[in-house]
């Protein structure tokens, strides 16, 4: 076990270090990437089946605005009306 040890373990260590440490930083890249890819899958597929079943178009829901927003408040009887 001589051999293991001594000045030119100074370079060889930290070299091993980062071959260690960039194969550990692929595997977690290509699982990070396998479940991103996995997930935007299964949300497309999740969207499509929320889809109508025919070629028809869905209504299209109705436009915001003033005329969809709340209405007045009611008015106390006898009160003015408001402009």
């Amino acid at each position: 076990m001589a051999g293991l040890t001594g000045w030119h373990m100074l370079f060889i260590v930290p070299f091993i270090w980062a071959i260690v440490a960039a194969i550990v930083g692929l595997v977690v890249y290509f699982a990070v990437r396998f479940a991103v890819l996995h997930a935007l899958k299964a949300h497309t597929r999740w969207v499509d089946a929320g889809k109508p079943a025919s070629g028809a178009a869905a209504a299209p829901y109705p436009p915001a605005g003033p005329a969809q927003g709340p209405t007045a408040p009611p008015q106390a009887p006898g009160a003015p009306p408001q402009a």
